[in-house]
């Protein structure tokens, strides 16, 4: 009989302990997913303010009369995204999840996902098409 009870003992502990190693495990991956989705999710956000930044800066290093029209992706990895301008140098990229400031050289008016931009007056202007 006592042979019996410490072979379920021992059986009990080696499913237990396997148990919980597999939610270790488990919980390691969830989080490495999480990490490269959030890595995913900046980088995207990185590359719209790449595109915004380099628009900019040529429109402000342009001759005068420049004018150019250029489009924003609609959503970032399929997200929906707003765009906020702070003292027309500061431009925020904002997810439900994430958020991106980055600063420009100086504009005024507004950014769209579809934009038109141009050197005026030596000012920069950006607004919607």
């Amino acid at each position: 009989m006592n042979n019996k009870a410490q072979i379920t003992i021992e059986f009990v502990s080696v499913i237990s302990f396997a148990l919980l190693i597999s939610v270790a495990f488990s919980g390691v991956i969830y989080h490495n997913i999480n990490v490269k989705s959030d890595e995913e999710s900046y980088n995207e956000l990185e590359k719209i303010a790449q595109i915004i930044q380099n628009e900019i800066k040529t429109a402000s290093e342009s001759h005068e009369g420049y004018v150019r029209t250029f489009e924003l992706p609609q959503t970032s990895l399929n997200e929906n995204y707003t765009i906020n301008v702070y003292n027309n140098t500061w431009v925020e990229l904002l997810t439900t999840q994430k958020s991106k400031v980055f600063n420009v050289n100086y504009f005024e008016g507004t950014i769209t996902k579809d934009n038109m931009i141009k050197k005026q007056n030596g000012v920069v202007l950006v607004g919607p098409k």
